[in-house]
């Protein structure tokens, strides 16, 4: 019986703006992820691997992301 916390996809950590600092939830990256994917015809699969290639959307911000350490936890 898996859980979606061994699915490799789902992201549980928080993603950061390497320029402007601006912090994704791990739901956020994966919107961003897949709509970079549909703009470029990347797969989304990559893009979830190498977050370094999903820009940050904050206006004016020509930075990418990066995974940080800090684990997201969902309010319940």
């Amino acid at each position: 019986m898996g859980s979606y916390r061994s699915d490799p996809i789902h992201q549980e950590f928080w993603y950061r703006c390497i320029k402007c600092g601006y912090m994704y939830t791990p739901q956020q990256f994966l919107a961003l992820a897949q709509l970079q994917a549909s703009h470029t015809g990347e797969k989304e699969e990559d893009l979830l691997a190498d977050p370094g290639r999903v820009p940050c959307r904050n206006r004016g911000c020509a930075g990418y992301l990066i995974r940080t350490e800090a684990e997201y936890k969902e309010a319940r």
